[in-house]
C-alpha cells in the first residue's frame, strides 16, 4: 500500500476568534488587502503572523468601546490561533481583545505611531 500524506496535517488549521475592531482599522485592512491583491481575511492572517515574528507589548487594559466593525471568524494556522489563546490567558483578556490589540498596534506601527 502507498503511504498517503494528508497535507492538512502538515499545516494544521484553527479558527481565529471573531472580534470587533474600530471602523478605521477595518477600512485600513481593506485598503491593504486591495493594494496587495489579497483577501481581507488573508490580510488579517498576515498581520497576526507578522506580530508573532516581530512582537510588541500588548496592554493589560482593554481598548475600550471604539469597536464597531465585526471581523468574521476565520481560518488560520493553528500555531497562530493557539498563540493568541496563550496571550489572552496571560493578559486576562478574551482572544478577541488580543486580536483587536494586535491589529491596532500593527497598523499604528506601520504609520510610525506607538
Amino acid at each position: 500500500m502507498l503511504p498517503l500524506r494528508n497535507p492538512r496535517l502538515d499545516n494544521p488549521m484553527g479558527r481565529l476568534p471573531t472580534s470587533f475592531v474600530n471602523t478605521g482599522d477595518a477600512d485600513e485592512i481593506r485598503r491593504l488587502a486591495e493594494k496587495h491583491g489579497i483577501s481581507f481575511n488573508e490580510a488579517v492572517r498576515q498581520i497576526v503572523a507578522l506580530y508573532f515574528r516581530q512582537p510588541f507589548p500588548l496592554s493589560s487594559k482593554r481598548m475600550g468601546d471604539s469597536k464597531t466593525d465585526r471581523l468574521p471568524e476565520m481560518v488560520a494556522p493553528r500555531h497562530l490561533v493557539e498563540s493568541i489563546g496563550v496571550l489572552a490567558s496571560s493578559l486576562g483578556h478574551t482572544r478577541g481583545e488580543v486580536l483587536r490589540q494586535i491589529i491596532r498596534g500593527s497598523l499604528r506601527k506601520r504609520h510610525g505611531r506607538h
